[in-house]
This record gives C-alpha cells, structure tokens and sequence, in this order.
C-alpha cells in the first residue's frame, strides 16, 4: 500500500533521514520505534508531504506522491495526525472535528463518520460545543485522532499518541487503535513506548540515527537483545533460565574442594554457629564471679551478696555515696552551713537589684514638670 523507497530529507543542510526504506501493507498497523530524535517524525512528515525528500520515491497504491502537494496528499486518502495533539484551542469540539473534513463533498458520509468518530469516543459526544482548550490532554488526544478520521483517509499516520497520557488512557486509545485497523484502515504508528507500539503492529522498524537498524515481524524485534536492551528495558540475561538443582548438584560433584549443597547454615556439624558452643547461646550462660569490691552498689536496688561483703565493699570505695539523699546530709563544714540559711534566700532578704538605673530612679525625685507658655490672642471690640 505505502512503499518509502531510499528516502533522504534535509534540514537546513543537516541529513536527518539517510535512505530510509519502509512497506506498509493494507488493513495492517506497522510501528516505528526509536529513540528522540532519531528522525520518526521526520519520516511521517516526508509521507504528508511537510518536509519533501531529497531524494528517493514514496508510493501510495501505485501512485509516486513524493513531491506533491500535503493538501493533493490527503485528498488521495492519508491521513496525518501530528504530535503534541495540535488542536484548535479558540474552536468547539465540532468544529475541529469539521476541519478534518474540509477537502469533503459528500455530506451523508461525512455525518455518517462523525456518528462512527463519537461511538469511539463517547466523551466527545458530551463535549461537542465546548471550546477544545476546556478538553484534558486526554480528550484531545481523542479529538485529534477523530479529526484526522473524519478526512476518511486510507492510511492513517499516528504520531506519539499516548504522550503525556496516563496508562489507562493509553490502553484505551490503544484499544481504539486497534478497533480502526479492524475495520480497514492501515495505520503507521510512531511510538516511543515500544512496549506498547509492538504489542498493537503486527510489523516495526527500528529507527536510528536517521537510519533502519532493525525491520521485520514484530514477535522477532520483542526477542532481539539490543531491542530489550536499548527500548524495551531488558537486560539479556534476565531471560535466560534458571539453574535447576540436579544440574547445580553436578556441577558441585564436579568441582574438587567445593562445599556440599544446601544451606551454608546446615553444612556444619553443629548446625547454627549460635548453638556451637557447650553452653548454648552466649546470653544464656552463667557469669563469672567476681569480687565484692568491683559491684557497684546502686541507691535502689542492692545485689544479692553478704553483709560483709558489703561492708568491706563500702571501706574499700572511699567517694562511694551513703543510701540517704544527699539533701538529708549535713554539710562537711560549718562555715557551708552558715552561709546558706535553712529556707529560701528569698525570703529573708531584699530582691537584689538587677541594674542599676532601677535603683537610680527609685531614689530621685521626679523631675518639675515645665509649662510652656502660649500665646492667648484677646479680641477687643471695636467701638
């Protein structure tokens, strides 16, 4: 149906496409997938006729259209959808939808496609004389691909449709994707979740650098390892099998000096390192006696040990602290004892001043308050 053939586009002198060669088949949806940048656009642009080839040829249904015209383009049946959803904001949902159907003569099926375009989306139905700038991103992303349904084109070019949606709107849209090529139109889809791009095509190109790295079945570029690697988030070892147990144990047998199977736990004669001593576990063994004269006697609680022991622990400790608090002993000296009295310094003695201009103030007296005088104008009668 499509055939791009050793195609080349410039920009401004910069190669951006280098002989690009892609099929598309009829009723069938094909991906391109590659990182940003890597000229995906560019190719899509180069079909609708937005940025014409260098060189090379690209024919529709054996028909050369590389060098006409975007609108002669999609009046032979292409449609195009552009990424960032490019909506008219200002306009209602009907009349972008209208917009699509521009190049149009017959009006039973332009109705009839704008009937089919609100059984896919049923929110635009709801939505239709509303402004597209109310819409979320979501339900312009609908109304971008419904415009460019309603040119009633043969081949439909989706570029980056789930960007910026969330995963369950991108299921959906998938899902509606899906129901198009069901019903006969061929569609190039540009993705940049190749996740999700090679589970709806049925064929991919693998686009690099301005170039086809990769092409064929799309089952064949899921299992290809730079594909996993480099798009799909996939070491190459993560698919590889597991070890089965008969083949370790052989492999253990072969090895000298290798450690028996099992767990490294289980290996020893003792079983847990824990449990290898006579005694058990370290925590549950007795502790070695020591001498009175090293246990610290606490103020609450005493160690179980003689009196004696304690006594002798007591003369040996000479800072040790008597069982009374120290608020209950008397003081070592009595010039300690008459410096502070019994109760509170508070109350005996005058607060102490805390600067001295309180007290500066407190002793003088006021200052004589001065009475300016004013001047009394006087109003004398004239006679």
């Amino acid at each position: 149906m499509l055939s791009l053939k050793n195609i080349v586009v410039h920009y401004d002198g910069v190669e951006a496409l280098k002989d690009i060669s892609i099929d598309v088949e009829a009723g069938s949806i094909t991906c391109l997938i590659g990182a940003n940048g890597a000229g995906k656009s560019t190719c899509l642009r180069a079909i609708s006729g937005l940025a014409p080839p260098t060189s090379g040829e690209i024919w529709f249904e054996d028909k050369r259209i590389d060098g006409m015209s975007p609108e002669k383009i999609v009046g032979l049946g292409i449609g195009h959808v552009p990424e960032g959803k490019r909506v008219f904001s200002e306009m209602s949902v009907f009349d972008n939808l209208m917009t699509g159907a521009f190049l149009r003569k017959d009006k039973d099926g332009i109705e009839r496609d704008l009937e089919r375009i609100y059984e896919y989306f049923p929110v635009l139905r709801k939505a239709r004389n509303r402004q597209a700038s109310n819409l979320s991103g979501g339900e312009q992303q609908m109304l971008a691909i419904g415009r460019g349904l309603m040119s009633n084109p043969k081949l439909l070019l989706l570029d980056e449709p789930s960007l910026g949606l969330s995963p369950i709107l991108t299921r959906e849209v998938g899902s509606i994707i899906e129901r198009i090529a069901d019903e006969g139109v061929s569609i190039l889809l540009i993705e940049q979740n190749a996740s999700v791009a090679l589970k709806l095509a049925s064929k991919g190109y693998v686009l690099e650098t301005g170039r086809i790295a990769l092409g064929g079945d799309t089952k064949q570029l899921q299992n290809n390892d730079h594909v996993k690697a480099a798009y799909l988030g996939i070491s190459p070892t993560e698919g590889a099998p597991a070890v089965r147990a008969p083949d370790r144990e052989a492999t253990d047998r072969a090895v000298p000096g290798r450690w028996p199977p099992g767990r490294w736990q289980d290996r020893g004669p003792q079983g847990r390192w824990q449990d290898r001593g006579p005694q058990g576990r370290w925590q549950d063994r007795e502790a070695p006696e020591r001498p009175a004269q090293e246990i610290r006697v606490q103020d609450k609680e005493v160690p179980a040990i003689g009196a004696q022991d304690r006594e002798e622990s007591d003369r040996l400790v000479q800072d040790r602290r008597p069982l009374a608090t120290w608020q209950d002993r008397e003081p070592p000296d009595k010039s300690v004892q008459d410096r502070w009295p019994q109760d509170r310094w508070t109350s005996d003695r005058e607060a102490p001043y805390r600067w001295a201009i309180d007290k500066w103030s407190q002793d003088r007296e006021a200052p004589s308050r001065i009475v300016k005088k004013t001047f009394v104008p006087t109003v004398r009668e004239i006679t």
